[in-house]
């Protein structure tokens, strides 16, 4: 049976929450000059979509914390090679569906820096829950 900490996972979320809101502030201008619907958006998210991000960051959270007991991973390496599969997997799968599925192209100014900021952001949080995946395994073994 795999043992999970909840208590890391919620931490882990909830640091992953910050994180991105303190991206999302910093890079503000940025994003509203190159998304029509950044710029769109207002300064504030609506509570309900920050209630959302907090939702899913737990839900990834606790599927890369699943990720690294079912594979035993209890080393630095092993953290890397599953912080490497998902900062290659996640960002592909999410950036193929939003490019592919988003039906107003000409509403981006210049789509290839749009798709590096979003990757970049993407990578980041990708990043930190594998390591914070990893800080919890080593603490309970």
């Amino acid at each position: 049976m795999i043992h999970l900490n909840y208590l890391a996972i919620v931490v882990a979320a909830v640091a992953v929450f910050v994180f991105a809101a303190g991206y999302y502030i910093a890079l503000a201008r940025q994003r509203a000059k190159l998304s029509s619907a950044a710029a769109a958006s207002g300064s504030r998210p609506r509570p309900l979509l920050m209630g959302l991000e907090l939702l899913k960051s737990l839900t990834v959270a606790a599927v890369v914390a699943w990720l690294v007991a079912l594979a035993g991973i209890s080393d630095v390496a092993g953290a890397l090679k599953l912080a490497l599969a998902l900062w290659i997997a996640f960002p592909a799968v999410l950036l193929v569906g939003s490019v592919t599925q988003e039906r107003a192209m000409e509403t981006r100014r210049d789509p290839c820096r749009r798709l590096a900021g979003e990757a970049t952001h993407h990578q980041c949080h990708r990043h930190l829950l594998a390591l914070k995946a990893f800080r919890v395994r080593c603490m309970e073994g």
